[in-house]
């Protein structure tokens, strides 16, 4: 599995100054009015803007998208955005895209009716090329579910869980067995506020590796930013979570989750390597 990062070019860029470009980047738009994707724009969050933001980082970038659809899932179904969902096929065209339909589907803040939710989704995906990704947020997330042919991988959201309970992340992978899991958006929340700095690498950030490797996680995306800074996250208490600021989380980043035999494929290479060998010295012994 590779890691992702996000969720705005100078949380992206500022990570990359430091432990080099990732392999995807997250970002957000809304199918309304594609904002971001095309252009630029602020929110309050930082600076979207998937099109070529990133590729001005230094080199093409598989992008992890969430796609907004609250309030729009009529429009959807009667065909009111089909101009839209083209323009997004057309982008995803140019580049692979985990698109994330409704993220959070089931998160009760987005106020998704499942029955549209489903039938919403379904029509996006059908006419998207793109690696479709159903991200639950854990709480009666069966009722959205929108068919199997449909769903390429699944996400799960952490912030709070692994200080407590994966409960909800582990029912979501329980239900998903079969298709590829991603952690579609994390960052340990509170961090150097309601979640003590100096304990957080045994905290939240090896659970999030136990889950990893207990749930063959193929995607880890983290959000990297300074949370407290942003307008959107003010007084919400996030806090402060990158990487490359914190000497002590940026060791442990380097030396253990960028290595990490499930999250890094080039550290198997070794291994195909050596059977490799195996194999051929198996095949000419046999020749002899």
């Amino acid at each position: 599995m590779i890691v992702g990062i996000g969720q705005d070019y100078w949380s992206v860029s500022n990570y990359s100054a430091v432990f080099g470009l990732p392999d995807v980047v997250m970002s957000y738009t809304s199918l309304r009015n594609l904002s971001g994707l095309f252009e630029p724009i602020n929110y309050g969050s930082g600076r979207e803007y998937a099109g070529a933001t990133y590729g001005d980082l230094g080199k093409p970038h598989t992008i992890q998208l969430g796609l907004w659809l609250v309030g729009d899932l009529e429009a959807v179904i009667a065909g009111a955005l089909d101009a839209r969902i083209e323009e997004l096929a057309s982008f995803c065209r140019q580049t692979r895209v985990y698109l994330r339909i409704g993220y959070e589907c089931d998160n009760p803040e987005n106020s998704y009716e499942p029955e549209l939710f489903k039938t919403a989704y379904r029509r996006i995906a059908e006419k998207v090329d793109a690696e479709t990704v159903f991200h639950a947020y854990g709480f009666g997330f069966e009722r959205f579910w929108p068919g199997d042919d449909v769903v390429d991988w699944c996400g799960v959201s952490l912030f709070r869980q692994p200080f407590d309970s994966f409960g909800p992340a582990q029912a979501v992978a329980d239900f998903c067995k079969g298709k590829n899991l991603m952690i579609a958006e994390s960052t340990p929340f509170g961090i150097g506020l309601t979640a003590p700095r100096a304990s957080i690498l045994n905290t939240w950030f090896l659970p999030v590796l136990d889950f990893v490797e207990a749930y063959d996680v193929k995607l880890w995306c983290y959000i990297n930013c300074d949370w407290d800074a942003q307008p959107m996250w003010q007084g919400q208490g996030w806090g402060d979570t990158r990487i490359e600021t914190d000497p002590r989380l940026s060791a442990f980043w380097a030396n253990h989750v960028l290595p990490h035999p499930s999250l890094n494929p080039r550290s198997h290479l070794w291994l195909y390597f050596f059977v490799f060998i195996l194999l051929s010295l198996a095949c000419f012994s046999s020749a002899r």
